[in-house]
């Protein structure tokens, strides 16, 4: 049984799903729903892996300031997380166990999080209906603490997961 040790976090609509674009550029931005300070606070690694058009992209984590919060941000141009979080579960050397998803969407980081068995969290935002594939969810970024300190707590009793 393992602690969580990395966060992967994709923060596509959860986060960014209030901006507008005119011809590229990045315009309308509320910053993420005023918890991205509760991500700051954890100690494990955390990246952030985001997708679409590379340039769009960048355009969003400058203007949102949170590039500093990640030891690695990841922009995924061709739309497949799986092989982005195998190569970082590969990379750093670490069982699935020990890294955690945390996104909205059930089919795309979440299911890749699944399939390579690593620990999922669902952002559960106004427009995201709850998928029951996911081990984890929460309405705020500051519920991840209590997750982490609920996993890190049970792993170390007898080998359990919380689920």
């Amino acid at each position: 049984m393992h602690d969580i040790k990395c966060i992967i976090f994709d923060l596509d609509r959860c986060s960014f799903n209030t901006l507008a674009y005119s011809k590229g550029d990045v315009i309308g931005f509320d910053y993420t729903y005023g918890d991205m300070h509760h991500i700051e606070r954890l100690t494990q690694e955390k990246i952030l892996v985001t997708a679409g058009d590379m340039e769009i992209q960048q355009q969003k984590i400058a203007r949102a300031g949170i590039a500093g919060h990640f030891s690695e941000v990841i922009i995924d141009t061709v739309g497949n997380k799986e092989p982005i979080f195998r190569d970082i579960m590969t990379r750093r050397v670490l069982p699935s166990r020990s890294i955690m998803v945390v996104g909205d969407n059930p089919d795309t980081e979440l299911g890749a999080g699944k399939r390579l068995g690593m620990v999922t969290v669902q952002t559960l935002r106004p427009t995201v209906e709850r998928s029951l594939d996911a081990e984890f969810h929460i309405r705020s970024f500051a519920e991840l603490e209590w997750i982490l300190s609920a996993f890190a707590a049970m792993s170390r009793r007898r080998g359990c997961t919380p689920l």
